[in-house]
């Protein structure tokens, strides 16, 4: 057979297996040789199979009603740079690195409120208590705010009521605490079954430890509002990346309903489900965000009925601190890093940041989205001596970032040449 008829065998042979509705072989004699064109047919496959998008797998099952496995290469989109763009981004990722850790030197910030305020986890203890006992909880809330010390005049200040009653309405506050394990559980079991769906096995269990790391640190504060809110998060990160839409978006709205700080993220996903041309789910997404609406119009208007109105404000500015990036790193310690040095902080966070910037997932963007939102929002807004743990509310997000940094790193060296410098002077040395 000459060398051009087996391109042209080698040629047909890859389109049956890249459309499998076509099962048959070519016809004729198969080519021999020593260059066979099974190895040249089995190397084309996976870097075909390797540069696909999850979108054209799905795209190909649908057409031929096929499963068509996804690849099992954990690539980044870090892969395909070129090696000026490879270079620029590890030289933007060593300048992060670098920033943050000159802002971690020094003591790190001190978690508590100031002199002569109780903290916040003894006046939801006190309020959880005395709404077991059957009290108002808006009744309740004013009197514990006043003799804490806390302002009473901004609606902001006053919680939503459903988690604290969620919890006073369990037997025991260890009730409390399981149920949110629970929803932890599926929220790393989903995440890990997407994972092994698309054979990333090792990653699977990186990301579990990470998840359940950071979800075990952040289990004695179950009295806050972040803390759900930042579980109903991930269960439907996790939902939405093993498939299940609407479960992702019930997730997500319920974590807006435990706390309003969830709002960037509910924003964020109903945009990308517009933008996808997803209608019924942003019909969810658009009933449950104006639910949430006339749910907090409810809870203002119990809150300004229980304070003068000569004192009644929103009180926004009490919040605006600019506390920049030093408190975006403390707010990143909510979770995995809480109790650790306050310089872990500088590692994790840019290295999950670039993680979740090369993680090649349908759900990839609305992660990586959210973060960036609630970095730039933390930057201005918040007391960075009292507000640290509102990073419960995204900081489990950033484990799955941090389970992509690995691969993330190791395509940036290999798309800027790093990789085969350093195997070209390894090899001299050992000659030498």
């Amino acid at each position: 057979m000459s060398r051009g008829e087996r391109f042209k065998w080698e040629c047909k042979a890859i389109g049956a297996l890249n459309h499998p509705n076509s099962c048959t072989m070519p016809a004729g004699p198969r080519p021999s040789g020593r260059r066979t064109a099974p190895f040249f047919i089995g190397a084309w496959s996976i870097l075909l199979e390797a540069s696909r998008t999850e979108t054209e797998i799905a795209i190909e099952n649908a057409k031929y009603r096929v499963k068509i496995p996804a690849r099992s290469v954990s690539t980044t989109r870090y892969r395909s740079l070129r090696r000026r763009q490879a270079l620029l981004v590890l030289a933007l990722l060593v300048l992060a690195v670098g920033v943050c850790l000159f802002l971690s030197v020094g003591p790190p910030p001190k978690l508590g409120g100031p002199v002569g305020v109780q903290g916040d986890v003894a006046l939801y203890t006190a309020v959880v208590e005395r709404l077991h006992a059957g009290e108002d909880y808006y009744d309740v809330m004013g009197v514990e705010l006043q003799s804490r010390g806390f302002p009473v005049s901004s609606v902001f200040n006053w919680r939503t009521p459903l988690h604290l009653e969620l919890i006073a309405h369990l037997p025991a506050l260890d009730g409390a605490r399981a149920l949110l394990l629970a929803v932890a559980i599926c929220a790393i079991g989903l995440s890990a079954a997407s994972a092994c769906r698309d054979g990333l096995y090792a990653l699977a269990y990186l990301q579990s430890v990470l998840l359940g790391c950071s979800f075990v640190t952040v289990y004695p504060f179950v009295l806050f509002g972040e803390v759900w809110a930042g579980v109903c998060i991930t269960l439907s990160v996790a939902s939405y990346a093993f498939g299940w839409r609407y479960a992702g978006v019930s997730a997500g709205v319920a974590a807006l309903f435990f706390r309003e700080l969830a709002l960037p993220y509910a924003f964020i996903a109903a945009f990308l489900a517009y933008r996808e041309h997803r209608r019924s789910e942003l019909l969810i997404w658009l009933a449950g965000i104006g639910g949430w609406a006339i749910y907090l119009g409810l809870h203002a208007s119990a809150v300004l009925s229980r304070v003068p109105p000569s004192v009644a404000a929103l009180g926004v500015d009490r919040w605006i601190q600019f506390g920049g990036m030093r408190f975006i790193l403390s707010t990143s310690r909510m979770g995995l890093l809480l109790g650790l040095p306050f310089w872990l902080a500088a590692l994790y966070l840019p290295l999950a940041v670039l993680g979740l910037a090369g993680w090649k997932n349908p759900v990839a963007p609305s992660v990586g989205a959210t973060v960036v939102a609630y970095l730039l929002a933390f930057g201005v807004v918040g007391a960075p001596s009292m507000n640290y743990y509102w990073g419960g509310i995204y900081s489990p997000l950033l484990a799955f970032g941090a389970a992509w940094a690995m691969p993330a790193c190791r395509d940036l060296a290999r798309a800027a040449g790093l990789l085969g410098w350093i195997r070209l002077k390894w090899a001299r040395l050992r000659a030498a």
